[in-house]
């Protein structure tokens, strides 16, 4: 929470070496960081995984897995914790889907303040 961005890179070239997925928890760098599109992009790093809360920068409700399809399958089919849950609201679903995306840009004011913000409480 002090702003720290993980060594993405050198985490996913030791995953590789050792054949195992890397997973990238990107709560509060979402919407921060990457040009808004979370840590994954600040290195440019591929990162098997990517998940996070909706809830930290977009103020939403729920969170997301990003991943390959068999991989989500997978966890759509085998994970306990998502099989009973219940369904986003309407509202919710449709905040959290891409186009809100699209519309943070690079030079967005709100990211220009927010910036300042981050680097001022350091």
């Amino acid at each position: 929470m002090d702003g720290d961005i993980a060594p993405l890179r050198a985490l996913a070239a030791i995953a590789q070496s050792h054949d195992a997925w890397l997973m990238s928890d990107d709560a509060h760098g979402l919407g921060v960081v990457g040009g808004g599109r979370g840590s994954n992009f600040v290195e440019q790093t591929k990162v098997p995984l990517q998940m996070g809360t909706l809830s930290k920068a977009l103020g939403a409700y729920g969170g997301y897995l990003c991943a390959s399809a068999a991989v989500v399958e997978l966890i759509r089919n085998r994970a306990r914790t998502v099989i009973y849950s219940t369904g986003l609201p309407p509202a919710m679903a449709a905040a959290s889907s891409s186009q809100p995306f699209s519309r943070i840009a690079p030079g967005n004011l709100s990211r220009t303040t927010l910036s300042l913000l981050v680097r001022n409480k350091r």
